[in-house]
């Protein structure tokens, strides 16, 4: 039985681009009152509810400001930065491809369409939504503490730049096993 798939034989994670993006989480975490008091951060929550992405995500009513900073940084920001992350990945990586020919049309399919979900998934959770950590039982303490809110930032960063790299090898490799007979 021959074996099909992608295997990483050496895997340069870039570490110094992953930080660099996750550092603005924190800075707005720490450097954004609560709530709004000044005349700047009105407008700016003005600007974000008109132009950007006004309530989506995972949010806080213990510090709407900054959760609000956060998740349109997130929303607006991650595609460019997994795009990079997947390229930085992959040029320092070496892979080891092993042939997709005898790979079955139904188990590349659900690969396919596996992967498919979970980005529509991701991309719902993250654009469309809208959730109250507070409300959220096991989440809840998300909410409370501004460090743990831009640690919850980052882990969802890192889970953006994972689906995007997994589904570009998913997209890429197995298609052509799905046509291979068509």
């Amino acid at each position: 039985m021959s074996r099909h798939g992608l295997k990483f034989r050496k895997m340069v994670v870039p570490y110094f681009f992953m930080i660099a993006t996750w550092v603005p989480l924190f800075l707005i975490a720490f450097a954004v009152p609560d709530h709004v008091d000044k005349i700047l951060l009105s407008d700016v929550e003005g600007f974000i509810d008109v132009y950007l992405f006004s309530d989506v995500g995972s949010w806080s009513p213990d510090f709407p400001v900054v959760s609000k900073l956060t998740i349109n940084y997130i929303c607006l920001f991650s595609p460019f930065f997994s795009i990079i992350f997947c390229y930085l990945t992959l040029k320092n990586s070496v892979m080891e491809k092993k042939s997709f020919d005898d790979l079955s049309q139904l188990k590349a399919l659900f690969y396919f369409l596996g992967a498919t979900l979970v980005v529509a998934i991701f991309l719902y959770v993250t654009y469309f939504d809208s959730t109250n950590l507070a409300n959220a039982r096991k989440l809840a303490i998300l909410a409370e503490y501004k460090i743990l809110y831009a640690l919850y930032a980052v882990a969802q960063m890192f889970l953006y730049y994972i689906v995007v790299l997994v589904s570009y090898l998913i997209y890429r490799y197995v298609p052509r096993a799905i046509v291979k007979s068509v």
